[in-house]
């Protein structure tokens, strides 16, 4: 009776691990199947990015405040403080945390403060797309530019010392040859 017993503990465990394989193998196989291949997973990324430029759309031309298509910073910054604003970005991808530098990071390298709403909102992709690449190229861009700035304010000073001690040194060269000149003897 113990080895009848045993017998049969035997072959029902054998054949629940047999079929706990096979049932894993189909499942397995199914989930491959269920994948979706390279043309639909771009299809439905390229679906998830039009919905979120027109979700983008829809919330710049919510700010665009007087209703005349355009962008003013004023009137972006003042709505993206508001959470609700923020979040809305958020939705679709792009963190407004500082409006003041988001516009300006936008705004850059030119650094207009009225923009058309298309225009923004064609900045707005770039910088995310931008942001998606792990390299913040607008951030570096105002970067660089900022440098090209105070590198141009440096060189306007440097010059305008430059010429003001020439003048001191001409002006101590004529006074060094009328001092020379008054002190030869006259002949």
């Amino acid at each position: 009776l113990v080895y009848v017993l045993a017998f049969i503990f035997y072959i029902a465990f054998f054949n629940f691990a047999v079929l706990n394989i096979l049932t894993g193998i189909f499942v397995e196989n199914a989930m491959k199947l269920c994948k979706p291949d390279f043309l639909e997973a771009f299809a439905m990324q390229r679906d998830q990015r039009q919905r979120e430029e027109k979700e983008l759309h829809r919330i710049v031309t919510a700010m665009d405040l007087d209703d005349d298509g355009r962008i003013i910073k004023d009137d972006f910054v003042a709505m993206a403080s508001f959470p609700e604003v923020t979040r809305c970005f958020a939705a679709v991808g792009i963190d407004v945390c500082d409006p003041v530098a988001f516009f300006k990071m936008v705004a850059s390298p030119e650094g207009h403060e009225v923009f058309s709403v298309d225009d923004f909102v064609d900045r707005m992709k770039k910088m995310k797309l931008n942001m998606h690449s792990g390299i913040d190229l607008h951030g570096l861009q105002s970067q660089a530019y900022e440098l090209k700035d105070s590198l141009e304010q440096i060189r306007c000073s440097q010059q305008e010392e430059y010429h003001k001690e020439l003048g001191n040194l001409r002006a101590q060269f004529v006074a060094s040859s009328f001092a020379l000149a008054s002190m030869r003897p006259l002949s």
